[in-house]
């Protein structure tokens, strides 16, 4: 019996879209984006974020459909063309192997390639609502993108019922209350995962300040005293967040992950890297996990795997995107002499800030 592939974005292709006139970009189940600040790493993962919300989202009225359309104004760069095109090709999701939405500034259309070769063409509202899309609205309906902010991660939050954590990471203590109460087991491997990579915390406290109000804290082992919201240090708060995100009941297929180097001493990043692979490789349902960096360390960890890594640049205000396959004769000729993280900040490979 032929073994079912594991459920996988396997390409993503953009047109028009903000800085990105056109790419095609090759995703691995773990992926690191490296380039300089204002390159486009972030516009590709909106573009990512929003072709998920259009896929998994409900069409069914067509008025609603055009608000969000008119919203999507904003999205339209002064390229020739006045149409976007996202594009992405999976694995191991429903019989089709591509979806294609073309959006114009009052329309929205759909393309499906099925696995049989054939392509089916329709309106946004007839074709997403329809049986042959279920599987992969689910899917995208599970994509989640983070950039997390400590400020917001560490204020006290309302608990409630099946809260969510936001793209800053806002909620996180109102989601492990909820785990606490409702899925013990799954706070206590949170809190397990924890201490395995930061020894030194004793347990996360989840502190009453009213009622229905909580804020986030930790027992250290060598201290009295716990440490509650922004006394605990700020990478403690970015793993412990990456853990709920990770763990919460409604859990992400695809991560989007911005610079998870923040506010981490480059020693730990090396524990968060080894256990983000093991989620996008190692584990039963594994996760498919994209992130950005600025950070050499980060670099450093993907040596051997230069086809996890894609370089962005900006050229004449047009984002580009190179895989590090592409250098791998420079790879090969400077490994003994230079890590990959000094062969990108030497600016040999690109990616880096122009002088």
């Amino acid at each position: 019996m032929k073994e079912k592939k594991r459920p996988l974005l396997k390409k993503f292709s953009i047109e028009n879209f903000t800085s990105i006139e056109k790419a095609e970009v090759v995703l691995s189940p773990l992926t690191v984006f490296i380039g300089p600040n204002n390159s486009g790493k972030t516009n590709f993962f909106r573009a990512l974020d929003w072709f998920s919300q259009l896929v998994s989202e409900n069409h069914s009225s067509p008025f609603a459909m055009k608000r969000k359309e008119e919203g999507y104004a904003r999205y339209f760069h002064n390229f020739t063309s006045k149409k976007i095109c996202l594009t992405c090709e999976y694995q191991g999701i429903n019989n089709n192997q591509c979806l294609g939405l073309e959006i114009e500034e009052k329309e929205t259309k759909i393309t499906m390639l099925e696995k049989d070769g054939n392509f089916i063409t329709g309106s946004s509202s007839s074709l997403l609502n329809g049986d042959a899309t279920g599987d992969i609205r689910e899917y995208f309906h599970h994509l989640r993108y983070f950039s997390l902010l400590p400020k917001i991660i560490s204020a006290s939050n309302n608990v409630f019922v099946n809260p969510e954590i936001s793209s800053e990471g806002g909620n996180v203590t109102a989601v492990l209350d909820f785990l606490k109460g409702e899925h013990p087991d799954t706070f206590d491997k949170i809190e397990k995962e924890l201490k395995q990579c930061v020894p030194e915390v004793e347990r996360i406290i989840l502190k009453n300040l009213a009622t229905n109000v909580k804020q986030i804290g930790i027992k250290e082992k060598s201290c009295d005293k716990p440490f509650i919201g922004s006394e605990i240090s700020e990478g403690i708060l970015l793993f412990i967040t990456l853990l709920a995100i990770i763990h919460q009941p409604d859990h992400a297929k695809i991560i989007c992950l911005e610079e998870p180097e923040q506010h981490i001493h480059p020693r730990r990043l090396r524990s968060i890297l080894d256990y983000l692979t093991d989620l996008a490789y190692h584990v039963a349902e594994p996760l498919q996990i994209l992130i950005s960096t600025h950070s050499p360390y980060i670099l450093n960890h993907f040596k051997d795997r230069p086809e996890e890594v894609v370089i962005v640049d900006k050229k004449e205000g047009k984002t580009t995107f190179t895989s590090l396959l592409e250098h791998e004769y420079l790879l090969q000729d400077q490994k003994e002499e230079l890590s990959l993280g000094e062969l990108w900040f030497s600016g040999l490979i690109g990616g880096v800030p122009k002088p």
